[in-house]
């Protein structure tokens, strides 16, 4: 029973660990992440990558922690 629990759990934060990009203009790029899974790194690397599709990269503005296993990283897309 114990086993199946620990299953479950490493289930349910794999679920939730996922990078989104919430707001993507040729200005600013919002990406969502969970901060265990993945890192401020890698919230970096969607972000410019999005920022690219402009000829732009990625300057970080702000990182918000709205819950436990949700945080927000703000970017600006500049010219690089």
């Amino acid at each position: 029973m114990r086993r199946f629990f620990c299953l479950a759990v490493l289930l349910g934060l794999c679920a939730c660990a996922s990078l989104k990009i919430t707001d993507d203009t040729p200005n600013s790029v919002t990406v969502r992440y969970d901060g265990v899974v993945d890192k401020l790194e890698d919230a970096t690397a969607a972000a410019n990558q999005a920022c690219a599709a402009h000829g732009k990269v990625a300057q970080l503005r702000e990182d918000d922690t709205k819950a436990a296993l949700e945080r927000y990283a703000h970017f600006y897309c500049v010219n690089g």
